[in-house]
């Protein structure tokens, strides 16, 4: 929106709207790379050391992990369900006696590509055993299938709750074309951001009710999404109000 109002805009007033558009994009930037958390391994695949996000560092005092890779050892990617609701998605090691350890958890999805890419770079760079699973737990029952690189279809109908909040931030072009009034811009902010993180809440609710699983950790999880969602609503917001006034 604010490359077009640039680009639309003849006089010398256009460059003001720089500005805002790379502070903007500075913060979201910022608040995109805080949100990470990431896993690196080291001495060619014989240790693995977690990272938490900068948020669950600073503000949550979480700490990252050292874990060493015995032999035989599997690395899994999995999606957990939980009474075919969505649970989250896991990567954890599995040592050769069966038991697991967590090592990164989302309740956001990893792309196809991305998960096709992770497995090449783990086998081919470490010599890793990576196995992909789709898991169904449930208090007396745990189910697990192979993961393949086939399109699930079943997977957007358990996740949709999750994917609510990524489209909240984006309502402000409509917000912002119903009223120009501030009062009103910031109150249907809060209210778009509450229901995003009432879906996160329901999200995580079944994953407790479900499938009894308490990875997960919602108070950082709303945290993180929170700070991402705030520049998103302003740009979608004040980019709408240059967009008009051009009109």
């Amino acid at each position: 929106m604010f490359a077009f109002a640039i680009v639309t805009t003849r006089d010398s007033s256009r460059t003001a709207l720089i500005y805002p558009l790379v502070l903007f994009c500075f913060l979201t930037y910022l608040s995109f790379r805080a949100g990470l958390a990431w896993i690196r391994i080291l001495d060619n695949g014989a240790v693995i050391v977690t990272v938490p996000c900068w948020y669950a560092r600073r503000l949550f005092g979480e700490k990252g992990r050292t874990v060493k890779v015995t032999p035989e050892s599997e690395l899994v990617i999995s999606r957990r369900t939980a009474y075919g609701a969505l649970d989250g998605y896991y990567v954890t090691l599995r040592a050769k006696n069966g038991s697991e350890e967590v090592l990164w958890n989302s309740i956001n999805g990893i792309g196809r590509r991305r998960r096709a890419r992770i497995v090449r770079d783990l086998e081919g760079r470490f010599g890793l055993d990576v196995l992909q699973v789709k898991q169904d737990r449930t208090p007396g029952a745990h189910s697990e299938t192979e993961w393949n690189t086939t399109f699930d279809k079943g997977q957007w109908k358990n996740a949709g709750l999750a994917l609510v909040p990524g489209f909240m931030p984006f309502l402000g072009v409509p917000v912002r074309l119903l009223t120009g009034d501030v009062r009103i811009l910031v109150l249907m902010g809060f209210v778009l951001w509450f229901l995003g993180a009432a879906a996160y809440w329901v999200v995580f609710r079944l994953s407790r009710t479900r499938g009894i699983s308490k990875d997960q950790n919602l108070p950082l999880t709303l945290f993180v999404w929170t700070m991402t969602y705030i520049p998103f609503y302003i740009i979608a917001v004040v980019g709408t109000r240059v967009l008009i006034l051009k009109q």
